[in-house]
């Protein structure tokens, strides 16, 4: 299992919450979330000998709970309206250096896919170029904490030549959750995340 599915599965937000304070598996996918951000691996070869679905807890004590219908968040292709092409060194350098910060903007001018931080909305510092889009122009709020998320679990599922790769970013509006994919020999990795409400 990824450090950061177990991360997410452990994370404070789900103490007293079995059914999120957990990792959801089928013979096809594996699923965990915290309200906040989502993984969702597809196996490209199911598992044997599983039958029907599983959950355990972070120390793999299986759980009698009922595990939400996380498919049902995760956005369609047709429901994606802006493609950020983000180069995955630079994002994982700058929101290293970033990363307590309380906000991330994310913005979208003439093409150009920046990146700014700050301890609120209204009092961001610096803007760090990061990739391109071929989308009109867009700020979208994220906490850095949860983008830094991304980057290990690119690492993780990417492998070690992570950093000199790009990923996409989608994002479906300002207000509904972002999805980015990674995929190796033995998943499809679908890493969601939920952006700030911001004004």
């Amino acid at each position: 299992m990824h450090k950061t599915v177990e991360t997410i599965a452990k994370s404070k937000t789900t103490n007293g919450q079995p059914s999120l304070h957990s990792v959801h598996i089928s013979s096809e996918q594996l699923v965990t979330t915290d309200r906040h951000v989502l993984i969702r691996e597809q196996f490209k070869t199911p598992i044997d000998n599983l039958n029907g679905e599983l959950t355990i807890d972070p120390n793999g004590v299986p759980l009698n709970v009922n595990y939400p219908d996380t498919d049902r968040l995760i956005p369609t292709d047709d429901n994606i309206r802006y493609h950020l092409n983000i180069e995955a060194g630079k994002w994982v350098d700058i929101i290293q250096v970033y990363k307590k910060n309380m906000y991330a903007a994310i913005n979208i001018t003439d093409g150009i896919v920046t990146i700014a931080f700050g301890e609120s909305s209204d009092d961001l510092s610096g803007e760090f170029e990061i990739g391109k889009s071929d989308n009109e122009d867009l700020t979208i709020y994220f906490q850095p904490k949860f983008l830094k998320m991304i980057g290990d679990y690119g690492k993780e599922v990417i492998g070690r030549n992570f950093k000199d790769s790009y990923f996409e970013l989608e994002v479906v509006s300002r207000y509904e959750p972002a999805k980015v994919i990674f995929e190796n020999d033995d998943i499809t990795g679908t890493f969601l995340v939920t952006p700030l409400h911001v004004n």
